[in-house]
């Protein structure tokens, strides 16, 4: 107890008490338990502190590694779309080289076809003249 309360030789103060009791100020006892409080909550806020720190630094790590994942992807999305524009290029040269032949082709074969119309046309004429030599005798 404190304040001498314990004190069994009727003293009035711990320089008269021959008994040893306590004469510690009970304010200081109490004084002491919430300095323990306080302690003991400023310990769990750190503990809490600390959680939130190794919380923080885990979630900045997954942060770092899906950025790195998200350049990573944007990057071979390019590549593939890189690949594709240079495969249309081709197929459009491709494309381009197939017109140009049925073109000339076509070409060819209406070329040869109008000089075969002339063929049946000296034919025809050279007929028709024929016909003519004969009517008239």
């Amino acid at each position: 107890m404190a304040d001498g309360k314990d004190c069994k030789c009727w003293a009035h103060g711990e320089c008269e008490c021959g008994c040893g009791a306590d004469w510690t100020p009970q304010e200081i006892y109490d004084l002491r338990s919430k300095l323990k409080e306080a302690e003991e909550k400023i310990s769990a806020r750190d503990g809490y502190i600390g959680n939130l720190e190794s919380h923080l630094k885990t979630t900045e790590q997954r942060l770092f590694q899906a950025e790195a994942e998200k350049d990573d992807a944007e990057r071979r999305w390019s590549e593939i779309a890189d690949s594709l524009q240079k495969k249309i290029s081709v197929y459009e040269a491709q494309e381009k080289a197939w017109l140009s032949r049925i073109v000339v082709g076509d070409m060819d074969a209406c070329g040869a076809l109008i000089d075969a119309l002339k063929i049946q046309g000296t034919k025809l004429k050279e007929a028709e003249a024929e016909i003519r030599r004969i009517k008239n005798g």
